[in-house]
């Protein structure tokens, strides 16, 4: 099984009816040479975006970008 060079997290929180919908998502990338963690954040949220909409202008309560290895 192959895993990227990075390991992340991200929890959303969305208006949802009278509440809130929150969501945990994660998964291992390899990023291109020279991006940086903005540009991973960028990308990672646009990706859950198309799979969620729900999660177009949610909030951002947590996010880790970290290398995948001990």
């Amino acid at each position: 099984m192959s895993h990227g060079t990075h390991h992340w997290i991200i929890t959303l929180q969305a208006p949802e009816g009278p509440g809130v919908f929150v969501a945990t998502y994660s998964g291992t990338t390899t990023p291109p040479r020279g991006a940086t963690r903005a540009d991973a954040y960028a990308s990672l949220r646009a990706d859950i975006a198309a799979q969620d909409r729900r999660m177009d202008n949610a909030n951002c309560l947590f996010f880790a970008f970290e290398d995948n290895e001990l």
